[in-house]
């Protein structure tokens, strides 16, 4: 049922960002596609990001923080910080669809079926956690 209207499962919000005017697009997700993608990152993407993603790497990582980041960049000269625009949404379906062709074993309609339900409007997008957070 879900792969016949993906996009009704999700609802748009924007919020401001922090320390500025803009506001940042967010997306809720229902509660029985949020379901199926959590299964999705702890059966197959998790394990993936264990054996591929740098050590060095902690953004969108569990166990990892901003804390951590910064404990090991502590006493260095120079830091470079990024935050790059639209991040999620540079991220195409194809491109999601091709990680998870090179790195399971999936069939064609699988992964078809993989890619629809990790991405609305042709791309990833950024979830909302645990609900919609305003910033104050």
């Amino acid at each position: 049922t879900i792969l016949d209207n993906v996009a009704s499962y999700y609802k748009k919000h924007s919020i401001p960002k922090r320390n500025s005017k803009e506001k940042r697009i967010v997306f809720e997700v229902s509660p029985d596609l949020r379901l199926l993608q959590k299964f999705i990152k702890v059966t197959i993407l998790d394990p993936l990001d264990r054996e591929y993603t740098a050590d060095y790497a902690f953004a969108y990582r569990k166990g990892r923080s901003a804390r951590d980041n910064a404990q090991v960049h502590a006493g260095c000269r120079y830091m470079l910080k990024l935050d790059i625009r639209h991040f999620f949404e540079s991220i195409r379906k194809s491109l999601v669809y091709s990680m998870l062709k090179k790195h399971t074993h999936y069939n064609r309609a699988i992964l078809g079926t993989l890619t629809r339900l990790l991405c609305y409007n042709g791309a990833l997008c950024r979830i909302a956690r645990n609900g919609i957070q305003p910033r104050a």
